[in-house]
């Protein structure tokens, strides 16, 4: 018999092969894995952000929509007491109904979430300082019988009855856990600011929705800083070491939304003046030529940006704007930067940040006003000059400290001004700010050109055969922003080679003008017929106001037409000189700058020195011939009116007198008084 070998076929696994995909379909599954969770997880965000949004709508709806009045509903609970129209489909379900906090009464309620509070307070951060010894910047108040904690900051003001801060939040406990602290719930928050009256906020308010991510953010801040301060516990030898500090990271948060908030309103208050009363544009018939302003908005740096991660120091603040104004002459180095505080201001030049490296292009031949958002500090104003003015107001406090009023000077007055308008939440000002900042600008370019002709008059005086460049009996000062020009008068006597004890008489002022910069020549209002001079009126000369009227007549030649307008008449040679004497003093203006630069090279030094001296040069012949000319319109045709009872004239006694030799004489026709005069 033979036997037959029975073979067994076996199938493929089909199951564990469709476990197992093929190398070539790995790479498309979990590319299709990756793009689903992708899908739900941007499905879920979107969601939420509906949702939010949904529910800002509907509340925007609800306050214009008119509500029904139920009028027998409103009867039942007055009358009965409630309300037995319900529907019965409604099921109300209380969950605590089965709960131990349901047994207990109000009285004990408020005890226990009072002891809560007390207790997270005396074990939390408020009882336990840190180490340095730098306190709770909150400001800390119980309230609704001590089972709330409000907290507050900064300088409040006041809207009816109620007063308000700039940061004010509410927070409570609703735990009573024995282990560990049970972690703060914040209430609310509210961030509030304000410009100043007359000033506008450009329509920067904070919405409800703004408002409520505010507040998600900051209980989500204080959460992450008790789970942090726990997980340090629990890995930490000793749990006492590491104490979790929620309310300081609230204030950070909220300090650092706040000076967001207050950039936002400055740069666009900046943004508006740039465009209307501060622009190129705004007064075309200006003689002065005002430039206007150049404005760098607000700029934002991210945390990458503000801190150098291998010193770990701060090396951009948390926001920066500059407004560059006026003109100067910055070929051989720009002007230095110096921050600008006040009297409780802790200035440490090591951690103080410099913004001199964020300027752009912009602030190219200009003066910088610069401000930083310091998330620390808060607000930090920067100007071109700033150490030399905060050393002057230094000083002056030094000297006037015996003294009833104290720190009163003009250039800290000026200073309090630009500091409240930018710092003061509740002040905000950019057109007050810049105010203040031209005329702390204007004060020190006129010490600057008083320092630069004095300067050159003493360097001068050492050479023998050297002529001064400012005579000795021309004395220049500031006033206020302005330069005033005296003069020593004398009288020809016998006693006039005698040293005369009289003060300087004042001849006229150079004012600074806060738009452009540049000098306007002003005159005392008794020096009537000066005044008309300067500005070259025919009212001030009937012999200007006989050729005016001729000239109106119709003569068609034209060399009889510039013999009636006259080239050699008073008013219009001594509109000539001032004029002359503003361009030359502008110039010196823009070399000197305001006194405080940083030099580009060694040689930079004696290259400005150079050029403002010949600068000086021009403005001292222009100088000696105006306060000449101020001398005899002005103090001469006073005296001639108080000595004879006439009134001067010009114009009627001919022309300029040139007189040959040394003697020089001023190039303008002579004063003169009528004795005899006829009706013809």
């Amino acid at each position: 018999a033979t036997s037959s070998s029975t073979t067994v076929q076996r199938y493929p696994n089909l199951y564990t092969m469709s476990q197992i995909p093929s190398e070539n379909e790995l790479n498309q599954i979990t590319q299709i894995s990756s793009n689903a969770l992708e899908h739900v997880r941007t499905s879920w965000v979107s969601a939420d952000i509906a949702q939010d949004a949904l529910y800002f709508a509907h509340d925007s709806l609800w306050k214009i929509r008119s509500h029904p009045h139920d009028v027998q509903g409103s009867m039942e609970i007055l009358l009965k007491g409630r309300w037995t129209r319900m529907s019965q489909d409604v099921k109300l379900e209380d969950r605590y109904r089965d709960s131990a906090e349901r047994a207990w009464g109000k009285n004990e309620t408020r005890q226990r979430l009072r002891t809560a509070v007390r207790r997270k307070m005396l074990l939390g951060e408020i009882g336990n300082p840190r180490d340095d010894g730098s306190a709770l910047k909150w400001n800390i108040v119980l309230e609704k019988d001590g089972t709330t904690v409000r907290l507050f900051h900064g300088k409040p003001r006041k809207e009816g009855k109620d007063t308000v801060y700039p940061m004010e939040a509410r927070l409570t406990v609703l735990s009573e856990s024995s282990d560990n602290l049970a972690p703060w719930t914040l209430l609310s928050i509210q961030i509030k600011t304000g410009v100043k009256t007359g000033e506008s906020n450009h329509q920067l308010e904070l919405s409800k929705e703004q408002m409520f991510g505010l507040h998600q953010i900051g209980s989500r801040a204080m959460i992450q800083e008790e789970a942090r301060a726990k997980k340090s516990r629990e890995e930490g030898k000793n749990k006492n070491e590491f104490i979790a500090r929620p309310l300081e990271k609230l204030r950070q948060l909220s300090h650092s939304f706040s000076l967001s908030w207050q950039m936002e309103i400055l740069s666009s208050q900046a943004e508006a003046l740039r465009k209307g009363s501060w622009s190129r544009e705004s007064n075309p018939n200006d003689l002065l030529g005002g430039i206007g302003i150049t404005v760098a908005p607000v700029k934002f740096y991210s945390d990458e940006e503000q801190f150098d991660s291998e010193k770990m120091v701060r090396i951009k603040p948390l926001a920066h704007m500059a407004i560059h104004f006026w003109e100067i002459d910055d070929r051989n180095g720009k002007t230095k930067i110096g921050p600008i505080y006040g009297d409780n201001y802790s200035f440490d030049p090591d951690q103080t940040m410099t913004s001199q490296s964020l300027s752009d292009t912009t602030s190219i031949k200009r003066l910088t006003l610069e401000i930083n958002a310091s998330q620390m500090k808060g607000l930090e104003v920067s100007l071109s000059g700033g150490d030399k003015v905060m050393a002057l107001i230094e000083k002056d406090t030094k000297n006037t400290i015996n003294q009833a009023i104290t720190n009163d000077t003009y250039l800290s007055r000026n200073v309090r001004m630009l500091l409240s308008s930018i710092q003061n939440p509740f002040q905000l000002s950019m057109g007050n700010a810049l105010l203040s900042t031209v005329v702390i600008c204007a004060d020190r370019r006129c010490h600057a050109i008083v320092e630069a002709l004095n300067k050159s008059c003493n360097a001068s005086a050492c050479d023998q055969n050297v002529e001064k460049i400012i005579p000795s009996w021309m004395h220049l000062s500031v006033e206020c922003g302005s330069i005033s020009v005296s003069a020593n008068i004398t009288y020809d006597s016998k006693d006039s080679s005698k040293k005369s004890e009289r003060k300087p008489v004042l001849q006229f002022r150079l004012a600074c003008d806060s738009r452009s910069g540049k000098f306007v020549p002003t005159f005392p209002r008794a020096t009537s017929l000066l005044r008309f001079l300067v500005s070259n009126d025919s009212s001030a000369s009937e012999v200007q106001q006989l050729r005016h009227i001729k000239a109106m007549s119709g003569i068609s030649s034209d060399k009889n037409r510039s013999v009636v307008r006259g080239k050699d008449m008073t008013g219009r040679s001594i509109r000539d000189a001032f004029l002359s004497l503003t361009r030359s003093i502008d110039i010196l203006s823009k070399r000197v700058g305001i006194g405080e630069w940083d030099d580009i090279d060694k040689s930079s030094c004696a290259l400005r020195e150079k050029s403002i001296q010949q600068a000086c040069d021009d403005v001292s012949v222009s100088l000696m011939s105006c306060t000449g000319i101020s001398v005899v319109y002005g103090i001469g045709a006073l005296a001639v009116g108080v000595a004879g009872g006439s009134s001067a004239l010009p114009d009627i006694g001919g022309g300029s007198i040139d007189l040959p030799g040394e003697n020089s004489c001023i190039p303008t026709p002579p004063l003169s008084v009528i004795l005899t005069q006829e009706l013809v």
